[in-house]
């Protein structure tokens, strides 16, 4: 199917990208109104990126994040309102310092911390988000998959079971 058939086995290819596994986890208000503007646009995100809807990123807690990693996660990517414009108030200051403290925790893990990142996106910007989740796959795809990846886990499941009631509906 992919450039990988042709024995180019030294570069990356769309294909293997979308074989990456990343959790998108987004605020109702500004980071999945993005997301599903940049599909209303046409500039849908990468393939690999599997979108939660949340209340508010501010929801978030640390054992969320490591949570996906446990299960499989090759990336995370949390998409929260502009600082200062939170529906929540600081929702999204907490989850900031949720995401800073969850790469300090992966540096210490000898993984890397840019397998994790924080994006405060205006809603709904979808070219923003677009161009955001599209960056932040091409890092993921330059890093690989992650070294705990396990083959029979689903990081999109275990996120929704870790987050319980706050995951939202995202039909």
């Amino acid at each position: 199917m992919g450039d990988a058939q042709n024995g180019d086995a030294g570069s990356r290819t769309a294909d293997d990208a979308a074989e990456l596994r990343i959790i998108g986890l987004a605020c109702n208000h500004c980071g999945y109104a993005s997301a599903d503007s940049a599909g209303g646009l046409r500039r849908a995100h990468p393939p690999a990126v599997h979108m939660i809807r949340l209340p508010c990123t501010g929801r978030l807690e640390v054992i969320h994040l490591l949570k996906a990693f446990e299960a499989g996660a090759d990336g995370v990517m949390v998409v929260g309102c502009l600082e200062g414009d939170c529906s929540f108030m600081t929702g999204n200051l907490w989850a900031r310092r949720v995401v800073d403290h969850v790469k300090r925790l992966l540096a210490e893990l000898g993984l890397e911390p840019e397998r994790v990142e924080m994006f405060n996106i205006p809603g709904p910007d979808g070219a923003g988000f677009a161009a955001a989740a599209g960056a932040f796959a091409e890092r993921i795809a330059a890093l690989g998959p992650s070294p705990v990846r396990r083959a029979d886990a689903d990081p999109r499941r275990a996120i929704r079971v870790a987050l319980g009631d706050d995951a939202l509906p995202t039909g």
